[in-house]
């Protein structure tokens, strides 16, 4: 296709996203039970990984009380285990801004959409056990976006410590 023409257009969209799996962290909350939150902003390089994460859910409020997570790669044909708890948060009272989204409360989401617990290697949150790959992260750091102020999402930067596979 040396010679081809492609006909362009220059745009501006709301948010860069050309898309990768859905991962599903898995967070502790106060009570010691499990959270998961869907995520599908992340990529990873050697022992390292990062997130991108909204600060409105609990996740990122779990992750600010103990800096431990299990990311939880889900398959194709899980994907309406996914869907059933894609507009629930285990905030309560749900923040103004996922009210706003369509987002409900859900407590426990791991029976929501049909999940089994399993216990992880060195990280306190408990795995999906349905899911092919769980990896055990440490977080180190989180940092908001410079310059931004409140950007409503925060950079999560984790240590893989486990990988479990099926």
């Amino acid at each position: 296709m040396k010679n081809a023409s492609f006909e362009r257009r220059r745009i501006r969209p709301p948010v860069l996203y050309p898309g990768t799996p859905v991962l599903l962290m898995t967070t502790l909350n106060d009570d010691g039970s499990s959270n998961i939150s869907p995520l599908s902003s992340f990529w990873a390089l050697a022992d390292r990984v990062v997130l991108g994460l909204g600060t409105q859910g609990q996740g990122y409020r779990n992750l600010q009380l103990r800096n431990e997570c299990v990311l939880n790669f889900a398959s194709a044909p899980q994907a309406a285990q996914v869907e059933a708890i894609a507009r629930t948060t285990g905030r309560d009272p749900v923040p103004a801004a996922k009210q706003a989204m369509g987002y409900v409360h859900a407590r426990d989401k791991f029976a929501l959409a049909g999940f089994t617990q399993v216990p992880s290697a060195k990280v306190a949150p408990a795995a999906i056990a349905e899911c092919p790959l769980q990896v055990e992260v440490t977080v180190m750091a989180m940092h908001s976006p410079s310059g931004e102020g409140d950007a409503g999402f925060v950079m999560v930067d984790g240590r893989v410590r486990c990988v479990h596979a099926h």
